[in-house]
């Protein structure tokens, strides 16, 4: 099993102070795991599709998301800081953690764009 959590920083939750905020910052923080797991399946290795196909993403309380697989071997493909240290030599394949990378700057944008939009009209 493999997941990455990714919940908003207090110092922004402390700046959601109404519902319709909430509701705004829950729909990026959606697309955000749905972009993750969707660059997620694109990365990983497609020898039978198991381990692409078992990525999912879910809401994890009101200010995050999870990504992540049940796949057991799915932490031996991933290197680390996600993967675990290997002592043999292994063709690894980072895509999880990359993923959520590369689209963190675009998401985090979203969001305060949205809340300097709505907070200071």
């Amino acid at each position: 099993m493999l997941q990455m959590d990714i919940e908003i920083a207090k110092n922004f939750r402390d700046l959601i102070t109404t519902d319709e905020l909430k509701r705004e910052v829950y729909k990026i923080l959606i697309d955000y795991g749905n972009a993750v797991k969707q660059e997620a399946q694109h990365r990983v290795p497609k020898v039978t599709r198991n381990l692409c196909d078992s990525i999912i993403e879910e809401p994890d309380g009101e200010y995050g998301v999870s990504v992540g697989t049940s796949v057991e071997y799915s932490k031996y493909v991933e290197p680390e800081p996600l993967g675990v240290p290997m002592k043999r030599k292994m063709k690894r394949t980072p895509y999880l953690y990359v993923s959520a990378l590369n689209n963190l700057q675009k998401y985090e944008n979203r969001i305060i764009y949205m809340l300097h939009k709505k907070l200071f009209k």
